[in-house]
């Protein structure tokens, strides 16, 4: 099958901004190089109007109009966060009834909320780190939750986050002291985990998870060692602070294993399509997951890619398998 003409959406309305926009300009060139006939590059600005590659923005009605005018076959999402990896920006898709890559309105939405996730996952026996939800965040409510029901230390969760934006690590009460008049302004739901000790790895799964029968390609490992507490946003882009390992030499061919098997699991259980990628805690007990992300970062320093190399599968390589599953998953 001859990949069609692309366009890859960018940007967006999240704190993933930037990001999003490395990702998707690495997502053009990639497409590019491996043969793809035409790529537009569109990027979506935080106003929420469109804009194809410099040109004047509009709305996305009319730049969707423009660019079926060109050929566009495929919608290449290289987005992050709200507007992006929620669901939104899928079921506008859905709706116009368009191809586009990675997984669907429900898989998605649910992938973005980590309580949702964690209840699913849990719900199928499915181990998750220790915590608890809070749905209506007031000051006696957080503190109950980490000083009774957790316990220093944890982690603080925005539960809609991503890329490690929103997540503070609370080592103490005067930790707790210091986030409180920022978390309960924002009134935003949380999630709050306690800290299991062991390796932080990571495992992309490529594949259609919605039949029970399709097969789920699950790449090899990424031990994530960073150089600070964990890996927050400068940890995950910034590779002066931090090491990533593919595969894994401080774990065993079982534990890989198990790692991928359970990362396909998650990929099926939450009914991702193309490409997720499971982020775990392997401790004494074994591996629990964190979250899960339906758009993982494409950029030149993100994890996937590397897990895909690993695997024999290039970067170009990687996007012809995401363009020719979306223009084959029926949508």
């Amino acid at each position: 099958m001859n990949l069609p003409a692309t366009a890859v959406l960018m940007g967006g309305i999240s704190p993933e901004r930037e990001v999003s926009l490395a990702s998707g300009r690495n997502v053009a060139a990639g497409l590019k190089e491996v043969g793809c006939p035409l790529v537009v590059e569109v990027e979506i600005l935080p106003d929420r109007l469109w804009r194809i590659e410099g040109e004047r923005s509009g709305r996305p009605f009319r730049v969707i109009e423009t660019l079926l005018k060109r050929g566009v076959e495929c919608f290449f999402l290289a987005l992050h966060g709200e507007g992006g990896e929620d669901g939104s920006i899928q079921g506008f898709f859905e709706t116009l009834g368009l191809p586009y890559t990675g997984s669907g309105v429900s898989s998605s939405a649910l992938a973005m909320s980590k309580s949702a996730t964690r209840a699913v996952l849990k719900g199928q026996g499915i181990p998750v780190a220790p915590g608890v939800e809070i749905r209506n965040p007031g000051v006696e409510e957080i503190r109950r939750a980490v000083e009774d029901d957790s316990g220093f230390p944890c982690f603080l969760k925005e539960d809609f986050s991503g890329s490690s934006l929103g997540v503070h690590l609370l080592k103490g009460p005067p930790d707790l002291d210091r986030v409180l008049p920022l978390i309960v302004e924002s009134r935003l739901p949380l999630v709050v985990e306690k800290v299991v000790p062991g390796k932080e790895v990571t495992v992309a799964v490529l594949g259609d998870g919605r039949e029970e029968s399709g097969d789920l390609l699950a790449f090899p490992p990424v031990e994530i060692r960073p150089k600070k507490l964990f890996f927050d946003y400068q940890a995950k882009y910034d590779p002066e602070w931090t090491e990533e390992i593919c595969p894994p030499r401080s774990l065993s061919k079982a534990e890989q294993d198990d790692l991928c098997r359970l990362a396909r699991r998650v990929h099926r259980v939450l009914g991702c399509r193309g490409v997720s990628r499971t982020d775990f805690i392997m401790g004494s007990s074994g591996p629990v997951v964190l979250e899960c992300n339906t758009i993982p970062g494409l950029t030149k320093e993100s994890l996937l890619p590397k897990a895909a190399r690993a695997a024999g599968v290039d970067f170009p390589g990687l996007l012809a398998r995401l363009v020719r599953m979306a223009m084959g998953s029926g949508r």
